[in-house]
């Protein structure tokens, strides 16, 4: 028998806790949402994972399974990283905004997008979510495995700044190009220092381009380094089209013209200037 405080009477009785009764019995009601509840109960291991390494579906996930997917080797990692993404966007509201502390009425509000999201998954949200509570292994050793995709990265990065040199074009007379690949190209003066690498052709300067990007996101580690590498490669670029569009047209000018430039200085403002010069020619 409870004490007097615990009593409850018909006049305590509101609205809230009519709409709280409510919404409970149109939920028991729905075996699909209470499935889809029951297996986020079970499968705290992964969403506890989620929540340690990301900030939110729309940052490092995506960040995640980006970079992962740009190693990915066969189609089988390929559908677990999908998975993953899935499983992120659609029991969202739930890994990143409830709490320990949240109520029955915090979790109804964090399931309306759930909701539509199990509708959009054809019912298949709770088996993802199972099936990724089963990789959770998998997924932290790829996690591991970008580690040192992220020190390859910025390594190769710092010795492109420091010891690249970009060439653009090409001093052989009556030379044409047909694709900005075959107008770009990167090599190193490594001398005695024995780079890993010593050339890069544009793909695998794109490449890397994409991988920073992942990699640094919004912060602000390395972002000078990685700001002058990505502005850099961008007014080349620029430089490249202009001048396949300047051949095209028959400007003998750049039949033969060729740019060779270090990447150790910050010359974007240069490269730009360059770039406008050559498309007001066209």
């Amino acid at each position: 028998i409870g004490t007097p405080a615990d009593v409850k009477t018909l006049k305590d009785v509101d609205e809230n806790l009519v709409q709280t009764g409510k919404s409970v019995m149109e939920l028991a009601s729905d075996d699909k949402r209470m499935e889809c509840l029951k297996t986020f109960s079970e499968c705290q291991d992964v969403v506890t994972w989620i929540r340690q390494i990301t900030k939110g579906v729309g940052g490092n996930l995506q960040n995640f399974v980006s970079l992962a997917l740009a190693t990915a080797e066969d189609a089988l990692a390929q559908g677990k990283l999908s998975h993953l993404h899935t499983v992120g966007s659609g029991f969202g509201s739930l890994i990143y905004d409830l709490k320990k502390t949240s109520g029955f009425k915090e979790l109804i509000a964090g399931c309306k997008s759930l909701w539509v999201a199990l509708d959009k998954s054809e019912k298949k949200l709770p088996k993802l979510l199972r099936e990724c509570n089963e990789e959770l292994e998998w997924y932290k050793s790829v996690k591991e495995t970008q580690g040192s995709v992220e020190v390859t990265s910025f390594s190769q990065m710092n010795s492109i700044l420091q010891y690249g040199y970009y060439t653009i074009g090409s001093s052989r007379p009556g030379q044409s190009f047909h694709s900005i690949s075959e107008v770009v190209s990167l090599s190193l003066d490594d001398r005695d220092k024995k780079l890993p690498k010593n050339s890069y052709t544009l793909d695998e300067l794109r490449d890397l381009e994409s991988k920073l990007v992942l990699i640094t996101g919004s912060r602000a580690e390395n972002r000078r380094e990685v700001d002058q590498y990505l502005n850099t490669l961008h007014s080349v670029c620029q430089i490249a089209d202009a001048l396949i569009a300047l051949q095209q047209v028959g400007n003998v000018k750049y039949t033969g013209w060729t740019l060779r430039l270090p990447c150790m200085r910050d010359c974007v403002n240069e490269l730009q200037q360059t770039a406008r010069e050559m498309n007001r020619e066209l």
